[in-house]
């Protein structure tokens, strides 16, 4: 009898608990002993009616379908990369990101032109790029589309030699960086479009490889693009 007396007041305090945090607004209201009832009444419904959904009510069977569907679509357009396998200018691969909140990421990227001579030139002008490039270089310019908004997910792009190492050519060994420009970026059918980046070719040099994403965490296969330099 006394195990069930405790087992009484224990649900009872949960419900009183319940009750307290749920009622606030309405015992401000009837701290008024002349308080109307249906002002109170309107006040619970109104409570009902911006509850929350549960994340039974957000996600349904069907919608959760969706989400699988889409993200194995995502999965199939990505072609795995090695130095050996490179991917080639229109293909897509996955590119491991840092966050801008911490942690890290995958983010599908697309290299989708690489433009030289004038036409990289035209690029660098309109988005007031006045830079020279040093002696026996020229500027190339590749063009790319990411999956996530690179304010979000940035992508690390290096030029880098057959080796993924420093690119090296009659003997001088050249800077891997590259400089971005996100200034025309445009968010399209679910991608973020227009993102370039300009980097320092040495004349004569025949090919290079584009290097997207950072190498970390016994993730070792970042998007390697193979890059034939058509203008040399």
């Amino acid at each position: 009898m006394r195990v069930f007396r405790y087992i009484l007041l224990f649900a009872i305090s949960i419900c009183f608990i319940s009750l307290t945090a749920c009622q606030s607004d309405i015992y401000e209201l009837t701290k008024d002993e002349n308080a109307p009832v249906a002002a109170i009444n309107g006040i619970a419904d109104e409570q009902k009616d911006n509850q929350k959904p549960t994340d039974y009510d957000i996600f349904d069977e069907e919608e959760i379908q969706n989400n699988i569907e889409k993200a194995n679509a995502l999965l199939e357009e990505i072609t795995d990369s090695t130095l050996d396998k490179p991917l080639s200018v229109g293909d897509t691969g996955a590119a491991r990101v840092i966050r801008h909140n911490g942690g890290s990421g995958i983010n599908n990227i697309t290299v989708n032109a690489i433009y030289y001579g004038d036409e990289a030139q035209m690029i660098l002008t309109r988005n007031g790029i006045t830079d020279k490039p040093s002696g026996g270089t020229e500027f190339q310019v590749a063009e790319y589309t990411l999956l996530i908004n690179p304010e979000i997910e940035y992508v690390d792009i290096k030029m880098t030699g057959l080796d993924g190492e420093r690119l090296k050519y009659q003997g001088v060994s050249y800077p891997m960086r590259i400089y971005d420009i996100m200034s025309e970026m445009t968010e399209a059918n679910d991608r973020y479009t227009k993102l370039y980046v300009y980097y320092e070719v040495p004349n004569g040099i025949k090919e290079y490889y584009l290097f997207c994403g950072l190498k970390f965490q016994g993730f070792d296969k970042p998007a390697i693009y193979y890059i034939e330099n058509k203008n040399d």
